[in-house]
C-alpha cells in the first residue's frame, strides 16, 4: 500500500448565522444541535466553540467503537443534524459536516495552461478528474486550488439616490427573476404538455438586460450598475506549479489496493490524455511514489543469500561459517514468520517515509503550441 490507513473518531460540524450574537448562537443554534447529537451511538463527548455568528461542534466517538461502524455512525450524525435544522432560526447557514480527515492522497497532479483563466483550468482539471475515476483502485479524487467565482453587481449609493431607486428594488428584482417556478401543464388528447417559465439568467448579458422599475420609470440594470464575474474576495487558497497558476488533482487509493498497479494505470491514463487532447493545458505529476518501490525490494532479496552457498567441503570452513549460516536462517525464518502474522492479523505492508519520492516529474507534456481551445 501507499500509506497506512488510519481512523479519526471525530466529526466537526459548523454553522453560521450572520448578525447573531454569541448568546443567540449558543441558545438558538449550538444547544439545539448538541441535544440532537447526544443520541449518537458510541458517543464519547461533545465539545463546542461558539462566537458571534458562528459555532463549531466536535463530536468524538469512544475508542471501542468498531472501525466498520464509524462511517454509518457519521451518517447518523448527519441525519440528526438535518432533523435539528428544521428547528433553527431563519437565516442560519448550515450545518456543514466534516469527517474525512483520514483520506491519504498518494498522487497529486498539477493542471497548468498558458493564458488559461481560473475557470478554464478548473474545467480542464474536472475533465481529468472524471477520467481518473475509471482507473481501478481509485477511491477518491479531489481538486486542489480551485478559485470560486461570483457575479458582482456594483452601483454607487449616490447614483441610486439620484435616480430614486432603493437598493432593495435591485435585490428583489434579481431574486424574483432568477427563481425557478413550476409552469404547470396542459392536458391534451395526445398527452400532457409541460410548461416552462423562461427568463432565468444564462449569462451576464441577461443580468444587464434586467429591467428595474422605479418612480414610473424603467432602467436596464446594466445602464446603472457595473456587473462582472470574478473570483471571490478573499480568494480561496491557490496552487502554483513552477511559478504558474495550477489546479491540483489529488488521488486517494482504496483500502487494500496495490500502489504499484495504481501508479502504472495512472501513468497510462495521463499518457493517453497527452495523445488525445487537443487543448493547450498540460497535466504534470507533482507528487507520487510508486517508481521508488521496485529497487528496494530487489535489493532486499539479494541481501539474503542461501545458507548452503556459504558451505564448503572443508570441515574447518563449515565450522567457521556455521554461526553465520544459522544467523541468516534464523533471520529469514523470523522475517517470514512476521509476514505470516501480519497477514493473519490483517496488517498491511506500508512504505517507509524514506521511500517517498517527492521530486516532480512530467507525466504529460504540453500539447502543440497552437491548438484550438
Amino acid at each position: 500500500m501507499e500509506d497506512p490507513s488510519f481512523i479519526i473518531r471525530q466529526m466537526v460540524i459548523t454553522a453560521a448565522w450572520p448578525g447573531a450574537t454569541a448568546e443567540d448562537m449558543q441558545e438558538q443554534v449550538t444547544d439545539k444541535l448538541e441535544r440532537r447529537f447526544q443520541d449518537t451511538p458510541g458517543l464519547k463527548e461533545i465539545t463546542s466553540e461558539t462566537r458571534a455568528g458562528q459555532t463549531i461542534i466536535y463530536v468524538d466517538l469512544r475508542d471501542d467503537v468498531d472501525e466498520n461502524l464509524i462511517r454509518p455512525t457519521w451518517r447518523d450524525v448527519r441525519n440528526f443534524g438535518e432533523d435539528a435544522k428544521r428547528e433553527l432560526p431563519e437565516g442560519v447557514i448550515g450545518p456543514f459536516y466534516n469527517d474525512r480527515f483520514d483520506d491519504v492522497y498518494g498522487s497529486i497532479y498539477a493542471v497548468t495552461g498558458e493564458d488559461y483563466t481560473d475557470e478554464e483550468l478548473r474545467a480542464a482539471a474536472e475533465n481529468v478528474r472524471r477520467r481518473i475515476f475509471s482507473v481501478p483502485s481509485v477511491q477518491k479524487v479531489e481538486l486542489v486550488g480551485v478559485q470560486r467565482e461570483r457575479i458582482y453587481v456594483e452601483i454607487a449609493r449616490d447614483r441610486l439616490a439620484s435616480l430614486g431607486i432603493p437598493p432593495t428594488a435591485i435585490t428583489e428584482a434579481l431574486r424574483t427573476q432568477d427563481t425557478v417556478l413550476p409552469g404547470g401543464s396542459i392536458e391534451t388528447v395526445d398527452g400532457t404538455v409541460n410548461l416552462r417559465v423562461s427568463g432565468v439568467f444564462d449569462s451576464l448579458d441577461d443580468i444587464r438586460a434586467l429591467p428595474i422599475a422605479a418612480d414610473g420609470r424603467v432602467f436596464r440594470l446594466g445602464d446603472i450598475a457595473d456587473i462582472s464575474r470574478r473570483p471571490i474576495d478573499p480568494a480561496d487558497p491557490r496552487m502554483q506549479y513552477n511559478g504558474a497558476p495550477a489546479v491540483g488533482i489529488a488521488v486517494s487509493m482504496e483500502d487494500g489496493g496495490n500502489i504499484l498497479a495504481l501508479g502504472e494505470d495512472l501513468r497510462k491514463l495521463t499518457a493517453q490524455l497527452r495523445r488525445t487532447s487537443r487543448s493547450a493545458w498540460s497535466c504534470t505529476r507533482y507528487r507520487t511514489s510508486p517508481p521508488s518501490y521496485s529497487t528496494p525490494s530487489t535489493t532486499l532479496s539479494r541481501r539474503w543469500p542461501s545458507p548452503s552457498s556459504s558451505s564448503s567441503p572443508s570441515a574447518s570452513s563449515r565450522s567457521d561459517c556455521a554461526p553465520g549460516s544459522l544467523s541468516r536462517a534464523a533471520s529469514r525464518s523470523f522475517s517470514q514468520g512476521t509476514f505470516v502474522c501480519m497477514y493473519a492479523l490483517g496488517i498491511d505492508l506500508h512504505r517507509s517515509p524514506s521511500a517517498h519520492s517527492s521530486s516532480p516529474s512530467d507525466c504529460s507534456s504540453t500539447t502543440p503550441s497552437s491548438p484550438s481551445r
